[in-house]
């Protein structure tokens, strides 16, 4: 099994690629720039391969260091997310979900055993439904639904916004001219262009966590 470089090391290199700088990096992590230099001549002879291009203004990546840097980088927000988890009550519990079938089979389950891993104390039930779930009577304690949120009496949070696109042939221009007139505020009242679209903001994605936290008040 190959032998991991020290994480000193690591570290002084990830700080170094992402600020493109020694100084920058001995200033993050409370070194002098010649410890960053020296830890990364570490990394370099550990490697066998120049991962910095000195020069008189700075330093820049190498090819090599640019693929190492991206792969760091990628192990320590594993590292940073696994630290914040577990420094927060696990999910476990039953969950009832109800959702629309297309978001389930389309968007959930792809990601579903990837959630129940993270969490494995999850006892997750899918409702994939259409209709609207009485909430009130127990029939979900979550639901994700596509809409404006307007759920009077519900604690309901965006999670995304979504677009939509009219296409047509040109034989049906009469027909969606004559039901734009009847359906004012529901299509934009000239059709040209066909291709609109309408997008809802962007609000902050909320976690799993944070929606069973608001369930439970």
């Amino acid at each position: 099994m190959p032998v991991s470089p020290p994480l000193n090391t690591l570290r002084a290199f990830e700080a170094a690629a992402r600020l493109n700088s020694f100084s920058a990096a001995a200033g993050e992590l409370h070194l002098t720039a010649a410890a960053i230099s020296h830890r990364i001549k570490e990394l370099e002879q550990a490697l066998g391969v120049p991962l910095f291009i000195r020069q008189a203004r700075g330093v820049r990546l190498t090819e090599a260091g640019r693929r190492y840097q991206a792969r760091i980088a990628d192990a320590f927000g594993i590292i940073a997310s696994a630290t914040t988890e577990l420094s927060q009550p696990p999910l476990a519990g039953p969950l009832v979900l109800s959702l629309p079938h297309g978001f389930c089979r389309h968007w959930l389950l792809p990601r579903l055993a990837g959630l129940l891993a993270r969490h494995p104390g999850l006892r997750l039930t899918l409702q994939a439904e259409d209709r609207l779930a009485d909430l009130r009577t127990g029939q979900a304690d979550l639901a994700i639904r596509f809409g404006a949120g307007d759920y009077p009496g519900l604690p309901r949070r965006a999670l995304a916004g979504d677009c939509v696109t009219v296409a047509r042939r040109p034989a049906l221009y009469r027909m969606l001219t004559w039901c734009a007139t009847r359906l004012r505020g529901l299509m934009p009242k000239k059709l040209g262009p066909w291709t609109r679209c309408r997008t809802a903001p962007q609000p902050a994605a909320r976690t799993l966590r944070e929606l069973m936290a608001e369930r439970n008040k």
